[in-house]
C-alpha cells in the first residue's frame, strides 16, 4: 500500500501535462479541419498539381538510402 503512495511526480506530472496539451491542441485544430472544405483531399493529393519529378524523388531516395549508408560504412571501415 505504501508503494502506491510513493509516486514519482517529477515523471508523472510532465507526462500528464503533455497529454493534456496534445488533447487541447487536437481539439482546437479539429474545429478548423472540420470546417475546411475538402481539407483532407487537398492535403493528401496536393490539388493534383505535383509533377512527376517531385513524386519520383522520394521513391529514389527510399531505394538508394540504404545503399549509400552501407557504402559509407564500408568506406569508413577500410580507412581504420
Amino acid at each position: 500500500m505504501n508503494e502506491l503512495l510513493n509516486v514519482k511526480w517529477n515523471l508523472l506530472l510532465p507526462t500528464v501535462l503533455y497529454l493534456v496539451a496534445v488533447y487541447v491542441i487536437g481539439a482546437y485544430c479539429y474545429k478548423y479541419v472540420k470546417r475546411a472544405r475538402k481539407f483532407l483531399e487537398e492535403y493528401f493529393v496536393a490539388s493534383r498539381q505535383i509533377g512527376g519529378f517531385v513524386l519520383t524523388m522520394p521513391l529514389i531516395a527510399t531505394y538508394l538510402g540504404p545503399t549509400f549508408k552501407s557504402v559509407k560504412s564500408q568506406w569508413s571501415r577500410s580507412k581504420i
